[in-house]
């Protein structure tokens, strides 16, 4: 996975090793955004390699002390994914430019993008990163939960203001871009419930209604479904001699995304579109660009059916000049835009 040659800051470059626990496929990589305790840029990547006769799994963990001005990375190999021990780690004297590239799709996407540093209401240094693939090549990328800024834009400010200037940036280009959050189970008879479980209502999508649900008292379960799911916030739901609340079903990705596939189902799509599962609301904060329009959720008329309700907001932030590594043009001017079902 080059990174950094040496003689100029420069991007991460992710080539598709083999999959070690099967014969032959292709291990797109996964990849995690956090931010430590010191307020830096963690980007946790999960690809293989070859190592000796055999491929096995790799952790990579690089971090950008955007305060500074460095980079750190350090990685672990193992037979098993997240095995191993963790190298020393490699410090650079500059920061990557933002251009995180895989060739041949991205399986996971998630996670939380650290604060600009601002110095005297100055941006020193932009965490700004654009997430792309061979998107000619139709390789695709996959949201597998909330993917959000550390801070949101505050509409109500100007963009010079500092609560503002801290908010960082974020591009994804692919041929498809699927948001596929994590899927809890269905409810079940008689079954042992911790505190923290989670469930979907009923036992089949057409009883899906937006919400999930968090044990928060312990117990069995009941030998029948519960006749009702209150949606109200703080509700307390028996069933058996466990108790659930609700939870919005909701996702939140912030940034901007392009996506270039003339597919059928939409350029973006959700898992849950695909599934015919109702959930909650998908809030994009940044905008979308596409090919094909994009599928959130399947509207009748008076509500949502499956999919997600959709929730636009645009990031006007987007608009002062493109991100490192963004396709871009200087031809296009948007005179008026409308949104059509």
């Amino acid at each position: 996975m080059p990174m950094y040659t040496g003689t100029a800051p420069s991007g991460i470059y992710i080539v598709t090793g083999k999959d070690p626990g099967s014969t032959g496929n292709d291990y797109p990589p996964q990849i995690f955004f956090s931010v430590d305790a010191q307020g830096r840029q963690v980007i946790t990547i999960k690809h293989s390699v070859y190592s000796g006769s055999s491929w096995q799994y790799r952790t990579t963990e690089i971090t950008s002390d955007l305060v500074n001005g460095t980079t750190s990375k350090r990685s672990k190999t193992g037979t098993t994914v997240d095995a191993g021990t963790w190298s020393s780690s490699s410090s650079y004297p500059d920061l990557l430019n933002g251009v995180l590239f895989s060739d041949k799709g991205i399986a996971a996407l998630e996670g939380t993008l650290a604060d600009n540093y601002v110095n005297n209401n100055v941006v020193v240094n932009a965490n700004a990163w654009t997430v792309t693939t061979d998107f000619s090549a139709s390789k695709n990328i996959t949201i597998t939960n909330n993917l959000t800024y550390q801070h949101e834009v505050d509409a109500t400010k100007q963009l010079t203001d500092p609560l503002n200037l801290r908010v960082p940036y974020l591009g994804m280009v692919g041929s498809q871009v699927v948001i596929a959050p994590p899927k809890p189970p269905f409810w079940a008879a008689s079954a042992t419930r911790a505190v923290g479980d989670k469930i979907w209502p009923g036992t089949a999508n057409s009883n899906l209604n937006g919400y999930y649900y968090v044990c928060t008292q312990a117990g069995k379960s009941g030998t029948s479904v519960p006749s009702s799911w209150s949606t109200t916030n703080g509700a307390s739901i028996t069933d058996g001699t466990a108790k659930w609340t609700p939870m919005k079903d909701d996702v939140t990705v912030d940034g901007v995304i392009m996506a270039t596939s003339t597919s059928s189902g939409g350029s973006i799509t959700t898992q849950a579109q695909i599934d015919g599962q109702k959930r909650g609301a998908c809030t994009i904060n940044g905008g979308c660009i596409v090919k094909t329009a994009a599928i959130i959720g399947t509207f009748n008329g008076t509500k949502t059916t499956q999919g997600y309700d959709e929730n636009y907001k645009y990031d006007v932030r987007m608009a002062e000049g493109p991100l490192t590594g963004f396709p871009s043009t200087d031809s296009l001017s948007i005179i008026s835009w409308q949104i059509v079902y």
